[in-house]
């Protein structure tokens, strides 16, 4: 499985090899990626672009606060990247920060730069993450901790469709789809990441 938007930390990668997951962390920036080498020696990280994945069929993916540097129009997209990078039946976590926002604004940790900044409704990744070919398990709202930049967070759980699957495979390369053995990777990833929303800490790093 794969952590899209690993970070300088490579944190949340970590956390989930230590539950005994086979994962990798990717980055854009080879700077990032150098980082988190530092940071967590023994864990996996690539420099590669999350919306263009390789090395697939992938059993899972985690999303942790990786959609918010990007305009939200270019949700759809990066959503279609990671359903084509997804083997059926796999499973997909998505942790991302409520609100309407979508701009460039001020650094919220405080740095001297502005950055794009991009929040999401319960109701938009529900429907964004459906129509992208999965089924949606879970999506819980919770309150940001202490430590944290002040906004509510969205969690939510899916499954690679298994007939989305298949009928977009069939009209791309005629009717075949490889599917890897039914996995459930959901519970793991949810607890390695923090997912359950009575935690009361979230994982070390930038407080985000």
């Amino acid at each position: 499985m794969y952590d899209a938007g690993c970070g300088p930390c490579g944190h949340v990668t970590a956390l989930l090899a230590s539950h005994g997951l086979d994962v990798l962390g990717i980055d854009l920036s080879p700077r990032c990626v150098e980082l988190a080498r530092r940071e967590q020696p023994g864990v996996r990280f690539a420099v590669m672009d999350q919306t263009a994945i390789t090395g697939g069929p992938l059993d899972g993916l985690v999303a942790y606060y990786s959609l918010h540097d990007r305009p939200k129009r270019l949700l759809p997209a990066t959503l279609a990247a990671w359903a084509a990078a997804i083997r059926p039946g796999g499973q997909l976590l998505i942790v991302a920060k409520e609100g309407m926002g979508d701009g460039v604004i001020d650094d919220p940790l405080g740095g001297d730069l502005r950055v794009y900044w991009a929040e999401f409704t319960a109701d938009e990744l529900r429907e964004a993450v459906r129509g992208a070919g999965f089924h949606v398990d879970d999506c819980t709202v919770r309150e940001a901790y202490e430590n944290e930049i002040p906004a509510r967070r969205v969690y939510l759980t899916a499954t690679r469709r298994q007939a989305f699957a298949r009928r977009k495979a069939s009209r791309a390369v005629g009717g075949t789809v490889r599917t890897g053995p039914s996995v459930t990777l959901e519970s793991r990833m949810c607890t390695a990441a923090g997912c359950a929303a009575t935690s009361t800490q979230s994982p070390p790093c930038l407080p985000l």
